[in-house]
């Protein structure tokens, strides 16, 4: 094999394309070699803090978009999960809940529509807080009132969108509260940490695309080289087709 492999080369003339192409190939692999090392420091770098600053930055804005305070979105995911209900439901409850409750405010949607048949009194309630918080709060009493799971589940249905979060809300707002006091005892206030985390995930952005730059600039240094490998690579195979054949 090696040896009609060698006397292939010698014939088809390889060795002097591959020497026509040896400081081409050279200057490639010490661009290669830079992109490597370029693309590994900026992997380790930031792979980890962008996770990071994300989870918080995420928590402000999710928050900012229910109405309610950084705090109080961490503590009830907190209390959702010792209630066996999944932070992503809690996050599409509330903000769903959000959504309905200015719905309701203007005399339009569908918990409107089911609270006026199965409970007027609640809706009023609910569309007198003076925040969505309190709404909550409102929502949690009334379903910790409800004891056929049956009927809980149909009220978190139309109010929060999702029935697994009926147990949640069926501890009532005293046994919701003892939940969030608990995570706060455990974690302290996450306000300063969200805050700060947009300012930093926008700096981040920022020098996410200066390195798209840095690539971009390695890669057009790298095309012209890696074009002339490829045309002679192919020129080469064209023309020996019948040899590779015969070798093959």
């Amino acid at each position: 094999f090696r040896k009609a492999l060698g006397e292939l080369r010698a014939q088809s003339g390889l060795d002097q394309v591959i020497g026509g192409f040896k400081g081409v190939g050279s200057a490639i692999a010490g661009l290669l070699s830079k992109v490597a090392v370029v693309g590994g420091v900026i992997g380790a770098a930031t792979a980890h803090l962008f996770h990071l600053v994300d989870g918080f930055d995420d928590l402000g804005d999710k928050a900012e978009a229910m109405g309610v305070s950084v705090d109080f979105l961490a503590q009830m995911r907190y209390a959702a999960e010792r209630s066996g209900a999944a932070v992503e439901s809690l996050d599409s409850g509330l903000q769903g809940f959000s959504k309905s409750l200015g719905q309701a405010r203007a005399g339009t949607g569908r918990m409107a529509a089911f609270l006026t048949k199965v409970s007027p009194a609640l809706l009023k309630q609910l569309k007198a807080a003076k925040s969505n918080e309190e709404a909550f709060d409102l929502l949690a009493g009334a379903m910790a009132k409800i004891e056929d799971p049956a009927k809980r589940a149909a009220l978190a249905t139309a109010t929060v969108g999702d029935a697994s979060l009926g147990p949640l809300f069926a501890k009532g707002p005293a046994g919701i509260k003892t939940l969030r006091d608990r995570y706060l005892e455990l974690a302290g206030s996450q306000e300063d940490a969200a805050e700060k985390a947009g300012g930093v995930d926008d700096s981040l952005k920022d020098f996410k695309a200066t390195t798209d730059g840095i690539k971009a600039a390695l890669v057009s240094g790298l095309a012209p080289a890696l074009k002339v490998i490829v045309d002679l690579i192919t020129e080469w195979l064209s023309g020996h087709k019948a040899e590779i054949k015969e070798w093959a």
